[in-house]
């Protein structure tokens, strides 16, 4: 009997030894721990969650290191040789699903057994959740009347700008939106128009120096849109500025005649075509009693002013010129309007092909 005690005791002593050299040294997200590679690799436990953006990193002086990042069924996935500084490592991971990971530190090449010190780091970096709960919000404060727009379409401000360097002014829209903006400055300055869409990029630009606007301009986002004003010379904005945002819709030569009135206050406007290369085409220009006034009509491509595409029709009411592109592509057709008496003008554009 006693025999057999000493024997199950050498039995549970011995499994005790195994388990001992199999267990792995725990480690949690934020710490930071010392250890000590003899020819082996050294491997650490870590609890994760869904979501969790990790970033492990290894620094030794003793070998060049080597970091591997396993499952909890044991595949491989992420690793890492001389991602941190010198021959270091470091390892940036989301983690795709809860469980417990292992971490594995070894040298190089491809994790080979280590021989030295090292100082092993996991720390947090986001958590992507998080990020989707916040992008979330911020799309339902989008699509709701969260008042932090400064105005709306079809709505008209005045502001003081009080010797400001630039002024910004939002406003919420929709994907396919067309707006147009007139600013109107009290005092007689050159002011420029920039429209930023809701990520901040610029997508239309006024910087002439005739009333500034941006004409019927296609917004391709849901969101907070900003209209930032400048002095052209790059002056302080002084006294006070009308801004105005307009519903307005694409004027498209393709489609037929398209008709616009100008008047003192909204001096140019843009209709749109698309041009076929080696072809001639005619554009024609009617105008309805402005015999005292002066309509001019220039071709942009890609922004640019194409050359020799200038009509100007000036004390007549009607008027038409020939043009060719080279390429495919679209054209912007700006109406400029000018009369001293200042009177509105009712002003008819249309393309066709010549012959036709």
């Amino acid at each position: 009997m006693l025999k057999t005690a000493r024997y199950f005791l050498a039995l549970l002593l011995t499994l005790s030894l195994v388990a001992t050299a199999f267990a792995q040294e725990e480690i949690e997200v934020g710490d930071s721990v010392d250890g000590e590679a003899d020819d082996e690799t050294v491997e650490y436990e870590i609890e994760l969650e869904e979501g969790q953006e990790i970033e492990i990193s290894v620094e030794s002086d003793d070998f060049d290191t080597y970091l591997k990042l396993f499952d909890e069924d044991g595949d491989e996935v992420a690793s890492d040789d001389d991602g941190g500084e010198g021959l270091n490592s470091t390892i940036e991971y989301e983690v795709e699903e809860d469980g417990t990971y292992i971490i594995e530190v070894g040298s190089f090449p491809n994790g080979s057994d280590a021989t030295g010190d090292f100082e092993l780091s996991v720390e947090e970096t986001g958590n992507s959740s998080d990020d989707d709960d916040e992008e979330e919000a911020e799309e339902e404060d989008e699509d709701s009347d969260s008042g932090d727009a400064d105005m709306a379409i079809g709505e008209e401000i005045e502001v003081d700008t009080d010797d400001l360097d630039e002024l910004e002014v939002t406003f919420e829209a929709e994907e396919g939106d067309v707006v147009t903006i007139l600013v109107r400055p009290e005092a007689d300055i050159d002011v420029t128009v920039q429209l930023l869409d809701p990520d901040g990029d610029e997508i239309a630009l006024f910087d002439g120096f005739r009333d500034p606007a941006i004409i019927r301009q296609l917004l391709e986002d849901d969101g907070l849109y900003t209209i930032v004003l400048e002095e052209r010379d790059g002056d302080e904005l002084d006294d006070e500025i009308e801004i105005e945002i307009l519903e307005a819709e694409i004027l498209d030569l393709n489609d037929g005649p398209q008709t616009v009135t100008l008047d003192a206050n909204y001096q140019i406007d843009y209709m749109v075509f698309e041009a076929e290369e080696d072809v001639q085409y005619v554009l024609s220009i009617t105008t309805e009693d402005t015999p005292d006034s002066t309509v001019y009509v220039d071709l942009l491509q890609e922004g640019e002013f194409f050359a020799s595409t200038r009509a100007t029709v000036a004390g007549m009411s009607e008027a038409a010129f020939i043009f060719e592109f080279n390429d495919d592509g679209d054209i912007e057709v700006e109406i400029e309007y000018f009369a001293f008496s200042g009177d509105e003008a009712v002003i008819t554009i249309e393309i066709t092909e010549l012959g036709n």
